[in-house]
């Protein structure tokens, strides 16, 4: 079987369905745990039991309050601070809950989902080649894990989701995608071209 993925045909074995979600404020990046070659991403043992993960990243301390106050969202717009990455695990039923209005599917080529695998690895902090868990997440069977990037005003989440985007060869801008709506945007006419 072929597809037409992005303008390119594609073999059914040499693409790879990704899926960005939309949350309002904040964009997230599905993938189906099979596809993730180990030896590139290694991912915790809990997760390798569900169907997909989802990954996020955004401000340590306005991530993981599940409540945040005005002065913690001016902080992590004005001020460069330390970042996280959540990772949670996803059902297809969970998949299924989403409006089509807030998630996207997208086929992407195998090379490209390589590419994806390493920008998100590439994302972690690690001591001792290993990567720093800093908790549990705001979902059941979800972790925070601390990153190497940072996070400010111009380097948001949706920032982070279209580097990791255009990592996998998408033609997406990430100065252009500071918002979810400039994200997504990108995204849908990006799935238009021929």
């Amino acid at each position: 079987m072929v597809f037409l993925a992005h303008g390119n045909l594609v073999f059914a074995n040499q693409h790879k369905d990704i899926f960005v979600v939309n949350y309002g404020w904040h964009a997230g990046i599905i993938v189906k745990t099979d596809d993730i070659n180990s030896s590139i991403w290694d991912i915790e043992p809990l997760f390798k039991k569900f169907k997909y993960i989802e990954v996020g990243w955004g401000d340590e301390d306005f991530y993981k309050n599940s409540d945040p106050s005005i002065w913690l969202t001016l902080k992590a717009a004005l001020i460069p601070t330390a970042s996280v990455l959540h990772i949670r695990a996803v059902t297809q039923y969970e998949l299924n809950q989403f409006s089509k209005e807030n998630i996207v599917k997208i086929t992407i080529s195998k090379e490209g989902f390589t590419n994806l695998s390493i920008f998100i690895e590439n994302s972690f902090s690690k001591k001792d080649d290993k990567i720093i868990r800093q908790g549990v997440g705001l979902y059941p069977n979800s972790f925070f894990y601390l990153s190497s990037k940072t996070y400010h005003i111009f380097n948001t989440c949706n920032v982070w989701t279209a580097e990791a985007l255009q990592s996998a060869k998408l033609d997406i801008s990430p100065y252009s995608a500071v918002t979810t709506e400039d994200l997504f945007s990108q995204i849908n006419k990006t799935k238009k071209q021929p």
